[in-house]
């Protein structure tokens, strides 16, 4: 990390957790946990879902998972893992606590997230629709370093199972008293994630299905006005996936992004957005009056409707 000043670049002091006194339990996951908008925007998952820290997976063991997180576009749970300095056994016990939530019922994730007093329980039951047969699990390990034999058999797993594992490593800076984060996506690359994206997707779907929910179940859960006047527009274009209320690259080469996709979730449209631009927040302030927060993710862009208004000015921008 470098500090701008006086027209040049001054690299701020290494650190890591250990030398500054912190502990992963106690600190790294209090301050993710405490600050998750702000970390899943950062490590470019923004859409991921709190769940709980310190969460037992089976009653067969002592262990917990440091944090537990839901998908709601991809309709899986994320088991995250972090780990202070490196620990070549941070991924074997990361996929035995994925295996262990793989058998989780879908009362079992909403009890956890009520029983941490999770503000958007209500959100997570309408939207966990996972059938018995479904067993996918994501997996995203953080960590200040990574042993070659983790990101190697990573690797190899991805390419011989369905598993999605995202390797983040953690720097530390100082400067005086201050402490600086940031996060770097180890693994996979960030320019090869479409590819891995488009693999493990092959491969889910030979052991994923969903609990059948109808168009009707998903418009009649929605909380906003006009989401079924917007539900029946998008169905006169394309069927969808009612089981992840969904419309995949609805729209395609709008503006210089590939496509535009759209999920309905119980209090706001999550517009998804695949592909970069030199300047997004010139685009979307220009479409959207009110200024609707942008949220980056590796590939695109995801942006969160909820005013009429708004949905009318994206009917305008897409030509709905």
């Amino acid at each position: 990390m470098l500090k701008f000043s006086n027209n040049k670049l001054i690299p701020l002091t290494e650190s890591d957790l250990k030398t500054n006194g912190l502990l992963e339990r106690f600190n790294l996951q209090e301050a993710i946990a405490n600050s998750w908008k702000e970390f899943t925007k950062e490590i470019k998952y923004p859409e991921l879902i709190y769940i709980g820290k310190e969460v037992i997976p089976d009653n067969s063991t002592l262990g917990r998972i440091d944090i537990l997180a839901y998908d709601p576009n991809e309709n899986v749970p994320v088991v995250i893992e972090l780990k202070r300095s490196k620990d070549k056994y941070q991924l074997l016990q990361s996929i035995s606590y994925a295996a262990m939530v793989s058998n989780w019922t879908n009362e079992m994730f909403i009890q956890e997230a009520n029983k941490n007093k999770n503000e958007k329980a209500e959100e997570i039951e309408g939207i966990i629709t996972r059938s018995e047969e479904d067993s996918n699990v994501k997996i995203i390990l953080v960590a200040e370093r990574f042993d070659p034999e983790v990101i190697i058999s990573t690797d190899w797993l991805i390419k011989n199972s369905y598993l999605k594992i995202t390797a983040i490593s953690l720097s530390v800076f100082k400067k005086d008293d201050d402490l600086y984060f940031s996060f770097d996506q180890k693994y996979p690359l960030p320019e090869l994630n479409e590819i891995y994206e488009l693999r493990n997707r092959k491969k889910s779907k030979t052991v994923s299905k969903d609990k059948e929910r109808s168009w009707k179940d998903v418009s009649d859960a929605l909380s906003y006005d006009w989401g079924p006047e917007f539900l029946e527009k998008c169905l006169k274009e394309a069927s969808g996936d009612s089981n992840r209320s969904r419309f995949i690259h609805l729209r395609k080469d709008v503006d210089g992004l590939k496509a535009i996709s759209f999920f309905f979730r119980r209090n706001y449209l999550n517009v998804y957005i695949l592909g970069k631009l030199e300047d997004p927040d010139s685009l979307f302030k220009s479409i959207f009056s009110s200024g609707v927060e942008l949220n980056e993710w590796l590939e695109g862009y995801s942006i969160h409707l909820t005013t009429r208004k708004e949905y009318e000015e994206l009917c305008r921008w897409l030509n709905f």
